[in-house]
């Protein structure tokens, strides 16, 4: 498993480095398939300039599996709020993806 993190116009501490790691982990965690050596993730952060200061981080999560392409976005006020949101979202993917593998 290949996990990359990508920022643009942000400096991540690493903390937060490795707070998107962690996370990373405990979503390919629920799929025991995604932990493949063909799996990847990328996580893409960006600060963006926008008018409302509560969404002002931008996060977008790609993860590669076998079979599959899971994807989330979120906007939100801190790195870590973010990828908080992207991960209950590809929690219902995985979860999806299981049962589709299953069958």
């Amino acid at each position: 498993m290949n996990i990359q993190i990508h920022s643009k116009t942000l400096n991540l501490s690493s903390d937060q480095k490795t707070y998107l790691e962690s996370k990373a982990e405990k979503i390919l965690h629920y799929s025991a398939r995604a932990h493949d050596e063909s799996s990847s993730i990328r996580i893409h952060i960006e600060h963006e300039d926008l008018k409302d200061k509560a969404q002002q981080i931008h996060c977008v999560v790609n993860i590669a599996i076998p079979q599959d392409l899971l994807h989330a976005e979120s906007y939100a006020q801190t790195v870590e709020a973010a990828i908080d949101i992207c991960e209950e979202q590809l929690n219902r993917q995985v979860d999806k993806y299981k049962e589709r593998m299953q069958k």
